[in-house]
């Protein structure tokens, strides 16, 4: 790739990353923010958090290891110990600040405060919540006030909890019972609502910023594309094989690389079958490049 390909392709970065001047970003985080959601971090926090794992991946695999995996071995370093297989999960864990992991990991949260529960050597972290049904008698009507505690690592309810309410379920998870009593008028599952939400926000925010964390990666200039996809895919691969739950995908890095990051030479070819994007042969023809360059 020469000067004018890269060039063409640096200015194809939105630079997403930077999220101060994100203002996609910034309208989405502070419009959950007016619908309650209450956020681990500032944004100059999720800024620096996504400094960090920037950080993290560069030193974990450095230019000149991807280099030597393009074919460039340098006998300087061929006695230099390689430490990538060390630098895991548990490690960039240790990183991290209290607000960053509690990120990382996304378990449910309530405002009610949590109960930690020990047994068998296990220790579980246990939510607790409000449900309030209301009892109608001849004179007046009164809400009954059941709490209830559930894993905030998966959300499962315990069921001795759930006999008070739903005495026929087992093993309900927060959002199985609230589909089952979200339209029942005699309940006000108002906080299990409120802890839903911020759940889902924060595995939404979470992801958001793993993707701009590997299109930093990408569009870094004190490397190449090439190496920053790598990357990227590392970070993918690793994160998705030690969060449970998460299902990060490369589809918006591949778009990048498949869209932007092609040659003159490749360009031109493309422009032969008059339709860069849409073309059946082209589009053929790009994956063949994106696999070459894995």
């Amino acid at each position: 790739m020469n000067f004018d390909d890269l060039s063409r392709f640096y200015k194809e970065d939105k630079k997403e990353y930077d999220l101060e001047n994100n203002l996609v970003f910034l309208k989405w985080f502070y419009k959950k923010i007016k619908m309650g959601y209450s956020s681990y971090m500032s944004v100059s926090s999720l800024q620096a958090f996504i400094d960090k794992l920037d950080l993290w991946y560069r030193f974990k695999y450095p230019e000149r290891k991807l280099i030597e995996e393009e074919g460039f071995i340098e006998k300087e370093f061929n006695d230099i110990v390689n430490v990538t297989s060390s630098l895991d999960h548990k490690q960039l864990r240790y990183q991290l600040s209290y607000n960053e992991l509690k990120l990382l990991d996304s378990y449910y949260r309530s405002n009610n405060g949590y109960s930690i529960v020990g047994r068998n050597n296990v220790t579980n972290e246990y939510i607790t919540f409000n449900i309030y049904k209301k009892h109608i008698s001849k004179d007046f009507v009164t809400d009954n006030e059941f709490q209830l505690s559930a894993l905030s690592t998966n959300g499962k309810i315990k069921d001795e909890d759930l006999t008070t309410i739903l005495p026929k379920e087992k093993k309900l998870t927060l959002d199985e019972m609230y589909k089952i009593l979200k339209d029942n008028h005699d309940y006000d599952v108002s906080e299990l609502q409120r802890i839903l939400f911020i759940h889902n926000t924060d595995i939404e925010l979470r992801e958001k910023i793993f993707n701009f964390t590997m299109k930093k990666m990408i569009y870094s200039k004190s490397t190449t594309p090439k190496r920053g996809y790598k990357r990227s895919l590392s970070l993918i691969k690793e994160l998705n094989s030690s969060i449970k739950n998460l299902n990060l995908v490369s589809n918006d890095i591949d778009k990048i690389i498949e869209d932007d990051y092609i040659s003159t030479r490749e360009l031109w070819i493309c422009k032969l079958f008059k339709n860069i994007h849409n073309h059946l042969w082209c589009k053929i023809y790009l994956l063949l490049i994106k696999r070459k360059r894995k």
